[in-house]
Formats: structure tokens, C-alpha cells, sequence
């Protein structure tokens, strides 16, 4: 909801699908350069390194006030998206009991598609309401929050990190 309310905001609503597609470039780079990382840590501690990294990766958009910066901005954004999820898709497929991983990662799938629906439900309100900065706020504090959530349990998890190969 975000992108496409600055580019209106900016004026120009065709650059929304420009920014978004920006936004998913920089999540296929992110997660081309993390599948061919070496990771010593534990799984736990890498997604909430990259939690948190998704979340300093979000906040430059908040400071977006033309095109050009949220085009940069954008691609930023995205630099974490496919490692966060492919690393959540490890975790969950290392500790759930064998046997289960089917239903684990279509939980996991649900609330991530509920999550974004809630998410863009919310940005939409925050956009008429407070501006068009608000859902990149919104956004920066649901990654710290998620940031700070995985950070409680990451000890949990001391499966050390497998190396991933391209």
C-alpha cells in the first residue's frame, strides 16, 4: 500500500509499478546473494539478523520525497524480503517433526498472506488518515517488532546454520 500511495502522492501513478517492480528486484538480488552465503550461525540468530535487517532496509522510504529517492529506496526494501522468508521457511522445516512439514509451511503461508492482507488493510487507513509516510512506519515496527519476537526464541533453534549453495 505504500509504494503505490507515494507514487500517487509524487504524482505519478504510473511510477507505482515501477517502484514495486524495483522492490522485487532488490528481493531476488538479496536472495541470490543469501543462497550463495556461507552462515555460520544458528538459524535463529540469522532471521533475526535479518528481521532486523528488513527493517533498517524499510526505513529509507520513509524519507522518499521523489520518485528517483523512493526508486533507490525501493530496491533497498526489498534487499531482505526473499532472505527472511527463506530462511523462516529453514527454521520451520527444521523444527517441526518429520512427517509434518506439509501442513508447518502451509501455516506458515497462511499467516504470511493474512499478515500482508492485514498489513495493507492497515497502510490503507494510515495513508487517508495520517499521510503517506505512515505505512513505511507501520511497516519498520512490525519488522523490529517480529525482530525483537525472534530474538526471545532464537535459542531455541541451535541447529547451527548449514552452509547454503547456489
Amino acid at each position: 500500500m505504500g509504494i503505490p500511495a507515494l507514487a500517487l502522492h509524487e504524482g505519478s501513478r504510473a511510477a507505482s509499478g515501477f517502484l514495486l517492480a524495483l522492490w522485487s528486484l532488490g528481493s531476488m538480488v538479496g536472495g541470490l546473494r543469501y543462497s550463495s552465503a556461507r552462515w555460520n550461525a544458528t538459524l535463529g540468530s540469522r532471521y533475526t539478523l535479518l528481521l532486523l535487517a528488513n527493517c533498517a532496509f524499510i526505513a529509507p522510504l520513509v524519507a522518499a520525497n521523489t520518485i528517483a529517492v523512493a526508486a533507490v529506496c525501493s530496491f533497498i526494501a526489498g534487499l531482505a524480503i526473499a532472505p527472511v522468508f527463506s530462511c523462516q521457511q529453514s527454521l520451520v522445516g527444521q523444527v517441526v517433526r518429520p512427517g509434518t512439514e506439509h501442513e508447518a509451511f502451509s501455516w506458515t503461508l497462511s499467516g504470511l498472506i493474512g499478515g500482508v492482507a492485514a498489513g495493507s488493510a492497515l497502510g490503507g487507513i494510515a495513508v487517508g488518515a495520517i499521510g503517506v509516510k505512515a505505512p513505511f512506519v507501520i511497516a519498520c515496527g512490525g519488522a523490529c517488532l517480529a525482530a525483537i519476537s525472534a530474538s526471545r526464541f532464537r535459542g531455541r533453534f541451535g541447529i547451527r546454520g548449514l552452509p547454503v549453495t547456489a
